[in-house]
């Protein structure tokens, strides 16, 4: 009788005891977070999007004069990816026009052929994207920088010029 109730009161300590309570991982961000396409010209532009995700993933959709046609993939380190998400919030982006391209009002004086382009990024209201074409004297010139900035943190380069290393 001891026994027994000795290995009842065992177990009833063990039964009171709380199982280790398992810790979900922290979520990691997959959202698009940004995105550059740049469009034709009368020349050989490169005709492409590339979408990049908070994560460091990269999507590359090759159109035309290209190294690379179709979509292509890689990664880029997140932190690159939120540091430029960081500059671009930063900028005056969230309160520019959304259209600098021929004939619309932000444009101002034109200079023709020279390949239009798309930048989008997210901001604490939402997706924002502005079209951008560098004919457009009145454009700000942060654009320009703004998109090299998304191209060079995505790698772009081994897909349009074909330089395999660009993404390592």
């Amino acid at each position: 009788m001891a026994t027994a109730a000795c290995t009842q009161k065992t177990q009833l300590r063990a039964d009171s005891v709380d199982a280790p309570k398992q810790v979900a991982a922290p979520a990691v961000d997959t959202s698009l977070v940004m995105s550059l396409e740049r469009g034709p010209c009368r020349g050989r532009c490169p005709v492409y999007r590339v979408d990049v995700y908070a994560d460091g993933k990269v999507r590359f959709d090759g159109k035309q004069h290209v190294a690379s046609i179709g979509i292509q993939s890689g990664n880029t380190p997140a932190s690159s990816v939120q540091e430029l998400l960081r500059a671009i919030q930063s900028s005056a982006f969230s309160s520019v026009d959304t259209s600098f391209v021929m004939g619309s009002a932000a444009c101002g004086q034109y200079m023709p052929d020279l390949p239009w382009s798309r930048l989008s990024a997210k901001l604490s209201t939402g997706m924002k994207s502005v079209q951008h074409d560098p004919g457009c004297r009145n454009a700000p010139r942060y654009l320009r920088k703004l998109e090299a900035q998304i191209d060079s943190v995505a790698r772009t380069a081994q897909w349009i010029a074909g330089n395999g290393d660009a993404g390592k």
